[in-house]
């Protein structure tokens, strides 16, 4: 009998920071007991850019083979997962300052299941690794664990969420700071930055920053057009425009600004320098 597979359970990874919603940045790898049960029972991992998935045949040992059948066994199939982005941590939110001993444990247990399309990824899906049942001697970006079961549905999803910050240019240029009256508006011109606000740079050189007036969703890529004008005029709308497309914030740039300067209630910001 030729044998073939369907899907015993797949498993979505999600980011909204990025404008395909796919996190594309993890890697899923078996436990060795996991590799056992997959052979044993010649089930089939297979890898996409954001889901990992698992089939079975439908022939086992020249017989019919069913997904209630490999159900019944309530096998539990654990997974190390790595991240390949240094700079996960940048733009995601809901996490804790320092995830030092920290790993992310998703699960499907006997009905536990925070692996819902509707539930987003918090710091309650954060442990410590050296806490955990399975033992690691260097601590990975998470674990999955799934215990099989007639309940278990065939899509799962773990969704990460991106924070909305405080984007903050700081004008560090020379040529830039000669200007009068710098405004930073987006070109609709119903953003205007709160600014300028005199700032001394850490190697002492003068500048001057602007911060939006309130926080900004982070994305991958931001529909936002900004510029820096001179001469502005509040009243009218008006100014000079001397840099007509601002660069965006990069996510490979957060800052953490500290207690003793507060904006808005929030002291995480995005800083871009010009």
């Amino acid at each position: 009998m030729n044998s073939n597979y369907e899907p015993l359970f797949t498993v979505y990874f999600k980011h909204n920071y990025f404008v395909s919603g796919i996190l594309a940045s993890l890697d899923l790898k078996p436990t060795n007991e996991t590799l056992k049960i997959i052979k044993d029972y010649e089930l089939v991992i297979k890898k996409s850019i954001g889901s990992l998935s698992v089939h079975f045949p439908t022939v086992f040992a020249s017989s019919s083979n069913t997904r209630n059948n490999i159900l019944s066994d309530k096998l539990k199939l654990q997974f190390t997962i790595q991240c390949n982005d240094p700079f996960f941590l940048n733009y995601t939110s809901n996490l804790p300052n320092s995830v030092e001993n920290k790993m992310f444990l998703f699960q499907y247990d006997n009905g536990k299941n925070n692996l819902k399309k509707t539930d987003i990824v918090l710091e309650k899906d954060l442990i410590d690794f050296r806490d955990f049942e399975f033992l690691y001697f260097a601590k990975p970006f998470g674990h999955l664990k799934i215990v099989l079961d007639d309940k278990i549905p065939l899509e799962h999803f773990i969704s990460f969420s991106a924070p909305s910050l405080y984007w903050r240019y700081i004008i560090r240029s020379s040529h830039l700071l000669d200007y009068n009256g710098l405004a930073i508006i987006n070109k609709s011109k119903n953003i205007l930055f709160s600014g300028p606000f005199p700032l001394i740079l850490p190697n002492g050189d003068p500048a001057l920053s602007f911060i939006s007036p309130t926080a900004i969703p982070q994305k991958e890529l931001s529909e936002l057009n900004l510029q820096l004008m001179e001469q502005f005029n509040v009243e009218s709308n008006s100014g000079k425009t001397i840099i007509p497309n601002l660069p965006h914030p990069n996510h490979k740039s957060i800052s953490f600004i500290g207690a003793d300067y507060n904006v808005e209630g929030q002291k995480r910001v995005l800083d871009i320098i010009i």
